[in-house]
This record gives structure tokens, C-alpha cells and sequence, in this order.
């Protein structure tokens, strides 16, 4: 998801919100390798958004049923904030708003969600610039394709005089020009896996690859 953002934008070395079904991190380069300074302490924000929309009725993929619902309302309901440092919770508030399925609209329900939780990856985001002197951010993965999400990260950088990138939606879900992306970067540093030693990690982390 990062080499792909690079490819599809003008980003040399950002700090990243990746932000999928799967994971949630807030993603610095160092040394030629990924540093993770910020994840989710509990469930993935694709995941979050998926349980929500399906509590209301809703199919799969929820995203973008939240968002249209979302642009239905400016109400916000009062709930707790999900971010704690550069690190972030999405459990509590998934939880909280299911509750209100059937009691409060889906709309305003979805708005909260999206206001809560997505303004909690972007503060995170935000402080982790902070702290590595960053004036670059790549927004990526599934949750990406979110509008309102990629607004906030914008008027986010904006405010900081960085620049925002984020890729063509159609290249934020998981698909095959990301893998081909990687492979060629190790080609050409003479970098070769024989497909006897090859394998599947699905808990292989960024810090553990080289950029």
C-alpha cells in the first residue's frame, strides 16, 4: 500500500496513515526501513466501519454505505474520543454506536462515526509529523477511498504546510499493481526469493521490510 501510494503520487519519504480492514498504523521511514509509531490497540478501522454498517442492515463492504449516510447530516452525537497519543481505539466507539442502532438515525449515527474515528487517525498522523519533522503525508488503503477522510487529512496538511498525497481510489484496495510494484523495487536491487522459499505471512508487519 505505501509503494504503491508513492507510485501514484509525487510522496518521497511521508509519514503514512494506512488505514484498512486488516490494520491500522501510522507509518514513518527511517534508515531505509518502516518504523511503526502509531497503531490501533484493539480491532482495525476497515473492521470497525464493516460491524457498524452491518448492525445497521447494511452489506458489505460498509464504507461506502457510511459514508453516504454520513452526507445526509452535520449531527454529531457526544461519544468518547478514540485516540490515545499517536495510538488509536476503535472498539469502544463501534460498540457505543451499535447500541444506538434502531434508536438514533443511521445517518447521524454514521456521521459521528466517521467524525470520531476518522478525526482520531488524522490527529495521530498529525503528532507523528510532529515528531519526525515530516511535511509529507500518504493517506492509503481501503479506508482510504473515504472523501471526507482524505478532506481531513488535506486541511490537515494544509494547516501545517505540508502536502497531502493519498492514490486513485482504484489502487487504495488490496490489488495486484501494489504487489508488482514491490517485487520490481527488489528487482532492481538484485533482490530474488526462489518461489521454492517463498510463502504467505498475513501478520507480516511493515518494521520487519526494508523500504
Amino acid at each position: 500500500h505505501i509503494e504503491i501510494g508513492k507510485r501514484t503520487t509525487d510522496a518521497e519519504r511521508p509519514t503514512t496513515l494506512y488505514l484498512s480492514g486488516g490494520n491500522s498504523q501510522v507509518i514513518a521511514e527511517k534508515n531505509d526501513e518502516y518504523r511503526i509509531i502509531g497503531e490501533t490497540l484493539d480491532i482495525a478501522l476497515g473492521n470497525a466501519v464493516d460491524k457498524l454498517a452491518r448492525e445497521m442492515g447494511y452489506p458489505h463492504p460498509g464504507g461506502p454505505e457510511i459514508e453516504k449516510l454520513a452526507e445526509e447530516t452535520d449531527e454529531i452525537l457526544e461519544i468518547a474520543y478514540p485516540v490515545k497519543g499517536m495510538d488509536f481505539s476503535f472498539s469502544g466507539i463501534t460498540t457505543e454506536l451499535q447500541k444506538k442502532v434502531g434508536e438514533v438515525d443511521d445517518a447521524v449515527i454514521a456521521n459521528t462515526f466517521q467524525e470520531h474515528a476518522y478525526a482520531a487517525t488524522v490527529e495521530a498522523l498529525e503528532r507523528a509529523m510532529s515528531q519526525t519533522d515530516s511535511d509529507e503525508a500518504l493517506l492509503t488503503g481501503g479506508v482510504a477511498m473515504n472523501s471526507r477522510l482524505r478532506e481531513m487529512v488535506e486541511t490537515m496538511c494544509e494547516q501545517r504546510g505540508a502536502d497531502a498525497y493519498s492514490p486513485p481510489k482504484e489502487y487504495c484496495m488490496d490489488n495486484a499493481a501494489m504487489i508488482a510494484e514491490r517485487g520490481l523495487k527488489k528487482a532492481k536491487r538484485k533482490e530474488f526469493t526462489n518461489i521454492k522459499d517463498s510463502k504467505i505471512k498475513r501478520n507480516w508487519r511493515p518494521d520487519r521490510i526494508k523500504v
